[in-house]
């Protein structure tokens, strides 16, 4: 009986392990399979080079127009608003909504910066509030409302084990957009 067990299990064994193996690193191997330009499983083969090319060939027969003549693209989406974008965004690819959150209020900053003919040889986020702050353009706690929002950002960007929700995201995007479109008010006072 225990015999029997045994081998049972042992024939188990590399099933499992390909299985574990399998799931452990699904993404390199999907991200593999994605590359291979063959494949080839009992009836099913895949060849994507060889289809390309045959694909070319019959462009080139039927005379096509270069691809670089395309004018434009049709609207696919109506047109959204940043707001509404920069939400979708967060939807699917949190990390990049915060990026291009950010992305707008360094415009912003950079706008007023140029509105109250503030000259600096690069443009640089954090010199930028210094001197909006110097100039009294903005109080000490927008200056660190904005620096906690710099803080996050970078998170986003530099550290991989910070993985964001799309409701964080969102959370940002709204912090950020309020922000930078504050940035005018702040300028014009």
């Amino acid at each position: 009986m225990l015999s029997t067990i045994l081998s049972f299990l042992s024939s188990l064994a590399w099933p499992t392990v390909t299985v574990i193996i399998a799931l452990v690193f699904k993404s390199e191997i999907s991200g593999l399979v994605l590359r291979l330009s063959n494949l080839k499983y009992k009836d099913l083969e895949l060849t994507f080079g060889e289809d390309l090319k045959k694909a070319e060939a019959l462009a080139k027969k039927l005379n096509l127009s270069p691809s670089d003549q395309i004018d434009e693209m049709p609207e696919l989406k109506p047109k959204l608003s940043p707001h509404q974008a920069l939400l979708q965004l967060a939807d699917t690819y949190p990390e990049a909504a915060v990026l291009e959150a950010w992305r707008l209020v360094e415009i912003a900053l950079i706008s007023a910066a140029k509105s109250l003919q503030i000259d600096m040889p690069e443009w640089n986020s954090v010199r930028i509030i210094s001197e909006l702050k110097r100039l009294r353009k903005i109080d000490d706690a927008t200056a660190s409302f904005f620096e906690g929002l710099r803080r996050l950002r970078n998170k986003a960007a530099h550290v991989p084990s910070e993985r964001l929700t799309p409701e964080q995201a969102t959370g940002y995007v709204e912090l950020a957009l309020s922000l930078a479109a504050s940035l005018k008010d702040f300028v014009k006072s």
